[in-house]
């Protein structure tokens, strides 16, 4: 946990319990896929730090120019959520030699404490 607070409950007993809880926004650890000469029918993924739900939101993916290709609600059957990892099936068929770039807005997904994620803007 990259931020968490611990404190001390006052139980009655002759001890108190310690909790440790998280404070923190989930990150987003990794994109895929990168690099040139990917399959344009190719299925993005998000990998986040922690499990995380979708909440109001899209995701915008954009030629590298700022061209919006297509915004997907992240309530569209076309993202689905495994854990941590979330998964963007998009309508849009991507070019070969196109360059594109996701942003993702923020509070599109929260951790089971309600944290949500601050957003991705390229």
């Amino acid at each position: 946990m990259a931020n968490a607070e611990l404190f001390e409950a006052d139980t009655g007993a002759s001890q108190g319990v310690v909790y440790l809880i998280d404070v923190s926004q989930p990150t987003l650890m990794a994109i895929a896929p990168t690099g040139d000469a990917v399959d344009p029918n190719t299925d993005f993924a998000l990998t986040f730090d922690r499990e995380v739900v979708a909440a109001e939101g899209s995701i915008i993916i954009k030629q590298a120019d700022g061209t919006i290709i297509e915004t997907i609600p992240v309530s569209s059957a076309r993202v689905t959520i495994n854990g941590n990892i979330i998964s963007i099936d998009p309508v849009s068929l991507l070019n070969f030699s196109t360059s594109c770039v996701i942003d993702i807005e923020s509070g599109a997904f929260e951790d089971s404490n309600g944290f949500s994620y601050g957003g991705l803007f390229n």
